[in-house]
């Protein structure tokens, strides 16, 4: 379908075109030619409408983000929708004047009369095939009063996932990949006993209305829940770098986080337009999403649409990926240095050879989109390039050594914590420093100030509640804070440049103030401070340390927090999104190590002025 706009690129197209001598020559080729790419390229746009029927479970693929993944393939991607949170479709037939919808479309009772659709979504919810209010006779409700005007609309069937049992967190222990897999294989029993939220209650409905519904083109689904299926297997057999259950993208009993709305929206986006989802980037409406994780949603995604018996999507004829190589396979580098990989897919003429790069420590070495590896800091990495057909890898283990800094001087990332899983401890250590920090304690140790008491929020994360302090000074006195502290080891000082830190802070805006023990804990000798209102997936925020130098005893950092007054509401550092590198908390400067922070000595037999901590004057006379 061709939109206005792409009409007008082809006017311009052939102005352009008529005015070469080639375009007049008899009999030439050239006219027809360009015709034929020019109608190629535009045959490859795809302007779809679509509208959407459901609760907040539908609000979780994520309109914008959808939009966004269509877009960035050169489509065009028009909505509408009728929301009403937690409502069945018996419930939003009947009440089309609530909720929520978009202009200028409104509710299907003047979307559907009044506009063309291409393809209409329908979620069922809480009720049966059969009975009072059935799903079955609801979508032919919908069917009835859009296929006048869009008779070649096509009708699907959301295929959501089940909900955690007896309204279980769904970070609760005893909620497994194996209870996921069982909830979901269930047979339908046709009553109340929660088998309506299964693989066999979706394919049951669609059975039902195709044989109801004869008159339009037969109904599809739209399988995320199957996607999470297959993801579950994945996550459960170790394939799934930081995920053991699928129950981790829920952020409720029902709902999804930023992963789990990727995953909906990706499925969405695969079946509506019939297209492989490997290689697409992940839009920022989604969060921050790995990499190497997205690589592996693409792929389960494309998986189970390409195969599934009723997405209406056939993967049609392909040539697989087989392998991928890497070149160079080793990198020596210096703090500052960059080098290019570059991959090769293996065979040559791989239909999808998009491939996406990552490092197994990116304090040390980093790498972009495009196989460029940036030098960060001392210590040794593995850059992985994989691609998005098959999930093939190879790798490159790179070197980095200091740049230097006069007398062995090393920059970078002196300390950093991932509070992935600690949740409701008290305090944490840190495994990650730069050498010539100490690593006895308390050096390297993260903790609860005495006024907040450690709680689980949502697992990963540093976390405490009782903040009840309004002000900083109320703060200070009563022991609302996150400390950590760093040491040099014997023989070697640190600096402190800057300390990054990624934000907890529950439903609430609060003051994060940093203070050392080098500046002391009172009122006005803090280092910096930020404000934030994050519950997860929160960007590191950075603090700039000026007057932290040559240092060679513990350090103490105490980050107050403050600005709300609820016991029960959770605060700490934390919490980042699944699959993001960067750790929770880093502290970044450098050590010097060796006779370089020792002072110097007056040597026999020479005379010595100006004696400073690093250096020294000698003069003397020729024999």
């Amino acid at each position: 379908m061709r939109t206005i706009m792409q009409k007008a690129h082809l006017t311009a197209l052939l102005f352009r075109v008529r005015r070469l001598s080639l375009f007049r020559k008899p009999g030439g080729l050239f006219v027809p030619i360009i015709l034929f790419l020019m109608v190629g390229w535009l045959s490859a746009q795809t302007t779809m409408r679509v509208y959407f029927v459901g609760n907040s479970v539908t609000d979780a693929i994520n309109y914008d983000g959808l939009k966004a993944i269509a877009e960035s393939q050169g489509n065009t991607h028009i909505w509408g929708r009728h929301m009403i949170p937690g409502a069945p479709l018996e419930w939003l037939w009947s009440h089309m004047s609530d909720g929520f919808t978009e202009s200028p479309f409104g509710a299907p009772n003047n979307a559907f009369p009044n506009y063309v659709w291409d393809a209409i979504s329908l979620q069922p919810f809480d009720r049966l095939i059969e009975g009072t209010g059935n799903d079955k006779e609801m979508i032919g409700n919908y069917i009835n009063l859009a296929k006048g005007k869009s008779p070649n609309v096509q009708f699907y069937i959301y295929m959501r996932w089940p909900r955690t049992p007896n309204d279980l967190s769904p970070t609760d222990p005893s909620l497994t990949a194996d209870t996921w897999n069982s909830l979901w294989t269930r047979s339908f029993s046709g009553g109340w006993d929660g088998t309506n939220e299964t693989r066999d209650f979706f394919e049951d409905l669609l059975a039902a209305c195709r044989a109801a519904y004869s008159d339009v083109k037969p109904i599809l689904i739209v399988p995320v829940g199957e996607v999470f299926y297959n993801l579950n297997n994945k996550m459960k057999a170790g394939q799934v770098s930081g995920y053991s259950k699928i129950w981790q993208v829920y952020s409720d009993g029902i709902h999804l986080n930023n992963v789990g709305s990727y995953i909906a929206g990706l499925t969405f986006y695969s079946v509506f337009y019939k297209k492989d989802p490997r290689g697409t980037q992940v839009p920022s409406q989604y969060g921050s999403i790995s990499s190497a994780l997205a690589n592996t949603i693409q792929n389960a995604v494309w998986e189970v649409v390409s195969t599934y018996q009723f997405s209406g999507v056939s993967a049609g004829t392909t040539v697989p990926v087989t392998g991928v190589s890497v070149s160079p396979t080793a990198l020596s580098l210096t703090v500052g240095q960059t080098a290019q990989l570059t991959a090769t897919v293996i065979p040559s003429n791989a239909t999808n050879k998009n491939v996406t790069w990552s490092s197994s420590n990116a304090l040390v070495a980093s790498v972009n989109a495009s196989g460029l590896v940036t030098a960060n800091g001392a210590g040794s990495a593995i850059i992985t390039v994989t691609t998005a057909d098959g999930g093939k890898t190879a790798t490159c283990s790179v070197t980095v050594t200091s740049s230097g800094g006069g007398g062995g001087t090393t920059s970078g990332v002196l300390a950093s914590w991932d509070f992935t899983g600690k949740g409701g401890q008290t305090s944490v250590t840190t495994s990650v420093y730069m050498q010539g920090i100490s690593s006895t304690s308390p050096s390297l140790v993260a903790a609860l100030g005495s006024g907040l008491t450690a709680e689980n929020y949502l697992n990963n994360g540093l976390t405490g509640r009782n903040q009840t302090a309004t002000t900083l000074s109320a703060a200070i006195s009563g022991n609302d804070y996150i400390s950590f502290v760093i040491t040099p080891a014997s023989g070697a000082a640190l600096s402190v440049s800057s300390v990054k830190i990624r934000p907890i802070s529950q439903n609430r805006t609060r003051t994060f103030v940093l203070f050392s023990s080098k500046n002391g804990f009172s009122e006005g000798s803090q280092l910096g401070s930020f404000t934030a209102n994050a519950n997860m997936s929160a960007s590191l925020q950075t603090i700039s340390i000026s007057n932290h130098t040559n240092i060679n005893s513990s350090v103490e950092f105490r980050l107050y927090i403050y600005g709300y007054t609820d016991p029960w509401e959770s605060v700490g550092i934390g919490n980042r999104a699944s699959g993001v590198a960067e750790a929770d908390l880093i502290i970044e400067g450098s050590v010097t190590s060796g006779a370089d922070v020792q002072p110097p000595t007056k040597v026999t037999g020479l005379t010595a002025s100006a004696i400073k901590d690093t250096r020294f004057d000698l003069s003397w006379t020729h024999a």
